[in-house]
């Protein structure tokens, strides 16, 4: 994982530290260092400037990065996506969250918008070591920055390919040890390296693709010298369409099991979990593909019969939900398995009333509860549950979301604890 974190720590405790997540292709390019890389308008003159083998972002540049702050201080990176939306990466949410992002500027410490971050929700499989590394920060007001489409219908099949042109941006390190922070915006001409992340070694190196989330849960980028590095984590990895608009297609997420940046490393796939995302911010902007909509006239559909009552099986009444409690800490995801007595067949489960705070969603008969960011305290939320002969039973969830044993307000990157400090080094161990 590329936190800024993660690096600072290893730099200071003398561990080695993970590759980068976006670099030109070992594969697809030549040994020599004149090798082609694609221009696409933004390619440095200087390759020894090092995203890491990289340039400084002129002003105005790729408007939609924005660094995410903990705590005042950068650490990580991410994309606004809608005026009040940013994804970035799950790692950087937990165990501790970030406070703020500053968009509309390539310094990370000033310009442009500082935003506060009034919730941060990571996606439900992560577990601070595998899943889908992906996570949504919603601002308490919206940023006046432009924003990106995520690279989904016809953009993601026509650019997502091997070999396929790409751009890293991002506020991380640019040397290959994680050791320089120069806080100002980098990017790198790349290319895509494997689309659906299907290869476990490339060019000699551990690849870390998840074979869980193939084919489309995360792709490959990088290499040659050319990647992101710690502090790029959440960033993007754009692409171009045939429209000349970028795209976001990869979520920076970790590097290749190699002992510096540069390598080359993997990125989650935001096309493919669009949809979890928009269940918790509503619709996204799309590509527009093929012109506008041509409205045709249709004929109206048959009318639904209303089924007959008599026909319906006997309800027994007899159906009981024996889950009524979830207890988590703050800034942490819940998850409760949902179990109902009585219960014939298959099991239908909604959630009838949400919490006051954060977000819930039922999945495959688990009850997940995102809090609010650094949110202690109680809440509730009522899930019900059907079967198959048509038995109902409704049931509150009572939510206890615990402070930590050292409760930081800031949620600044010096200022975590040595648990979450071992859990930053624990992840990096992925790596």
């Amino acid at each position: 994982m590329y936190g800024l974190i993660g690096g600072l720590l290893s730099a200071a405790l003398a561990v080695p530290p993970a590759p980068a997540t976006d670099a030109l292709d070992v594969d697809l390019l030549a040994d020599s260092p004149d090798a082609d890389v694609p221009d696409l308008g933004h390619r440095p003159d200087d390759a020894s400037t090092q995203v890491v083998g990289g340039a400084p972002s002129a002003p105005g540049s790729w408007p939609s990065t924005v660094a995410v702050l903990f705590g005042g201080q950068p650490g990580c990176t991410g994309t606004l996506v809608a005026p009040n939306v940013v994804i970035t990466a799950a790692h950087c949410v937990t165990p501790e969250a970030p406070n703020a992002v500053r968009t509309g500027s390539v310094d990370a410490r000033q310009g442009g918008q500082v935003l506060q971050i009034a919730n941060a929700t990571f996606h439900p499989t992560y577990d601070g070591y595998e899943g889908v590394d992906i996570a949504v920060l919603q601002l308490a007001s919206p940023s006046n920055a432009p924003t990106t489409t995520i690279a989904t219908d016809c953009v993601g099949s026509q650019s997502l390919y091997d070999g396929g042109p790409a751009m890293i941006v991002g506020f991380g390190s640019t040397n290959p040890a994680g050791t320089q922070y120069p806080d100002v915006l980098y990017e790198a001409s790349s290319s895509i390296r494997d689309a659906d992340c299907s290869q476990d070694v490339l060019s000699g190196y551990q690849t870390t693709c998840e074979s869980s989330l193939r084919p489309t849960g995360e792709l490959v980028a990088g290499g040659n010298g050319v990647d992101s590095c710690y502090g790029d984590s959440g960033g993007p990895l754009y692409v171009p369409g045939t429209d000349g608009a970028w795209y976001l297609a990869g979520v920076t997420s970790r590097g290749f099991a190699a002992q510096d940046c540069g390598s080359g490393g993997v990125y989650v796939r935001p096309d493919t979990y669009i949809g979890w995302v928009e269940s918790i911010v509503g619709p996204l902007p799309r590509p527009v593909c093929g012109g506008p909509d041509v409205q045709t006239d249709t004929p109206e559909p048959p009318p639904v019969e209303e089924p007959d009552d008599t026909q319906k099986p006997d309800v027994t009444g007899d159906l009981t939900i024996s889950s009524d409690l979830m207890v988590l800490r703050k800034n942490r995801l819940g998850a409760l398995e949902l179990t109902a007595e009585g219960a014939v067949g298959a099991l239908e489960w909604e959630i009838v009333t949400g919490p006051a705070t954060g977000h819930a969603h039922i999945d495959q008969g688990v009850l997940y509860f995102s809090p609010e960011l650094r949110f202690t305290g109680d809440d509730v939320v009522v899930v019900s549950v059907r079967d198959e002969l048509g038995n109902e039973a409704q049931q509150d969830v009572a939510i206890a979301v615990m402070g930590s044993g050292c409760d930081q307000s800031g949620g600044a990157p010096f200022g975590l604890s040595l648990l979450a400090m071992l859990g930053v080094l624990a992840r990096r161990g992925r790596s």
